[in-house]
């Protein structure tokens, strides 16, 4: 622009979904208009089931792909394994003692599974009362893909400083992809 023009100013810009929607209102006043328009709402009707229904299902969008059982469980014993401190309850007649302890650590995944054989399993249905199930909006947006159930050997020092055992299961729901985060 040069010194000698005036400067150009727009009072209004229509915004381009207000134009869309117009031309939209326009279109549908003709039966071409209300075909194309139909078939137009039918196709996003179509894309946003299958997406909801990928997702549903356990789809991880990121990676292309659905994630295997054995993906899962290595998600939740990823999680276990990184644990230092692990809470526990300890019955006794009588009374229960809620602590948290030090957990004597596996070394790596492949020293959980060889210690803790057949420890785990997918299910579908609620299991106890220590699992809330997924909601539908979680299995919707991914954050529900499969529940796991591990059962594993805790190995941690009690307060006197002595090693201890107890046999103890972690259920999750494991999101479409794996985690990232831990888990509810």
């Amino acid at each position: 622009m040069s010194p000698d023009e005036p400067e150009r100013r727009f009072l209004s810009l229509t915004p381009p979904l207000v134009v869309g929607a117009r031309i939209l209102r326009d279109d549908i006043r003709t039966r071409r208009g209300r075909i194309v328009v139909a078939c137009i709402f039918g196709l996003l009707a179509i894309v946003s089931s299958t997406l909801a229904a990928l997702s549903y299902n356990g789809f991880c969008f990121d990676q292309g792909r659905f994630l295997s059982e054995t993906e899962y469980f290595d998600a939740v014993v990823g999680r276990i394994i990184s644990q230092r401190r692990q809470p526990l309850v300890i019955s006794t007649p009588g009374q229960s003692r809620f602590l948290s302890v030090d957990v004597i650590p596996y070394r790596d995944k492949a020293d959980f599974y060889a210690r803790n054989q057949d420890c785990c399993k997918t299910f579908i249905h609620y299991a106890g009362d220590e699992f809330i199930p997924p909601t539908l909006g979680e299995r919707l947006f991914g954050k529900a893909a499969a529940n796991v159930a591990v059962t594993y050997t805790l190995n941690y020092v009690d307060e006197h400083r002595q090693s201890q055992s107890v046999l103890r299961t972690w259920r999750a729901a494991v999101p479409n992809c794996g985690y990232g985060s831990p888990a509810r």
